[in-house]
């Protein structure tokens, strides 16, 4: 009796034992494996930023100057004849018509003058007919000795004067006939006129004096004259001269002329040419652009913003307006390098085109630029990179 409960007293305690070896090793792996878990909760996930590789584009460098419009064509309208006003046929401000008559100042003092210049030819052409007869018969008789050498002579003076006259009568004739015709005053060119500075009934006088009785100015084409400087001056001509064996429509300097007043309006214009020198004062060359006006809304005189820009197309990095900061007068952006770390770089910027900015120097094809998330990351940080 004694012997079976010690071989079950036995019985129990190994199992108990095994029991609580179990126990210690469960206990030992939990305690083994715990700082590791908690290692992995406590390490922080990498910032995750999306990057832009940049590519080359072929863009055009433009420059933006301001400038103003000129007229093609324009004019104040004087008298040419001293006279009294009769008529005026255009309204203020209206189309006109090369040719088309504006002011009819009174027509027939100088109507008279060309019939008297016309009667004073009619005489003169007379005289000289008269007097060429009389020398062809004197010359004729001097062979023959029946008229001395002496008259002949005077008859060949006489001729002379007659042309002389004839030919005075001529000039006088046309300078009356012009003399009415500029009673009628016309349009030199087609164009807007002004308002009419002198009405019906006054008295105006011919001369270095004389009253402007319109202003005219051509509408169809202005010119935008500006400014622009020596560097912008090379560039364009360079360009020019590069492609000078290429087709001229597809290698010419383009220009836009925008308006400051329309919002949105800018017209299409064509370079005409630059100066011939250089102002001193300002160190600027003057140029002018053509630009179309067929629908008449623009006028001179008035402020436009002026974009010109090279023949060829140039190679150029685009960076988005969000991925550049700034830092006082400088501006960077940041780049991942190929371990993802983040690296800050200076650039220097050029033109805006569609929320982007071309870059000049700081970047090169192939870099990876943070578009979003710059405000997490900081020099030397590892990223997770999403690509744009």
């Amino acid at each position: 009796m004694l012997t079976k409960t010690r071989h079950k007293t036995f019985k129990y305690s190994a199992i108990a034992l095994l029991a609580w070896g179990a126990l210690s090793v469960g206990f030992l792996y939990v305690t083994r494996q715990a700082p590791t878990a908690n290692a992995a909760e406590q390490m922080p996930a990498l910032p995750v930023v999306d990057a832009l590789t940049l590519e080359l584009h072929p863009l055009r460098d433009w420059s933006s100057y301001s400038g103003r419009l000129q007229a093609v064509n324009a004019a104040d309208i004087r008298p040419l004849v001293s006279g009294t006003i009769q008529q005026v046929l255009f309204a203020d401000g209206a189309q006109v018509e090369a040719g088309q008559l504006l002011f009819v100042i009174d027509p027939r003092p100088f109507a008279a003058r060309v019939q008297h210049a016309r009667a004073a030819l009619s005489s003169a052409e007379s005289n000289e007919a008269l007097a060429r007869v009389e020398f062809e018969r004197a010359d004729s008789l001097v062979g023959n000795q029946a008229v001395s050498r002496s008259i002949r002579d005077a008859r060949e003076n006489d001729l002379r004067v007659a042309k002389a006259a004839l030919e005075s009568a001529r000039a006088q004739l046309q300078e009356a006939e012009l003399d009415l015709e500029y009673a009628y005053v016309k349009a030199p060119f087609a164009g807007r006129v002004g308002r009419a500075e002198v009405t019906i009934g006054n008295v105006v006088q011919a001369g270095g004096n004389a009253p402007v009785l319109t202003s005219l100015v051509s509408m169809d084409r202005l010119y935008a004259e500006f400014d622009v400087d020596e560097e912008t001056y090379f560039r364009v001509m360079r360009s020019l001269s590069e492609g000078v064996s290429e087709e001229p429509e597809q290698h010419s300097v383009p220009v836009e002329v925008a308006l400051g007043a329309a919002q949105g309006a800018v017209h299409t214009a064509s370079l005409v040419a630059f100066d011939n020198k250089l102002d001193e004062s300002t160190g600027t060359v003057r140029a002018r652009a053509l630009v179309d006006n067929m629908d008449g809304t623009l006028i001179p005189g008035i402020f436009v913003s002026v974009r010109i820009g090279t023949a060829d197309l140039v190679p150029s990095l685009l960076v988005p307006e969000r991925a550049i900061g700034v830092n006082q007068d400088k501006r960077f952006v940041y780049v991942v390098n190929a371990d993802n770390r983040v690296e800050y770089r200076e650039v220097t910027l050029g033109q805006t085109l569609e929320q982007k900015r071309v870059v000049l120097t700081g970047l090169a094809p192939g870099d990876r630029v943070i578009v979003n998330g710059v405000q997490r990351v900081m020099s030397d940080m590892q990223v997770s990179v999403s690509q744009l």
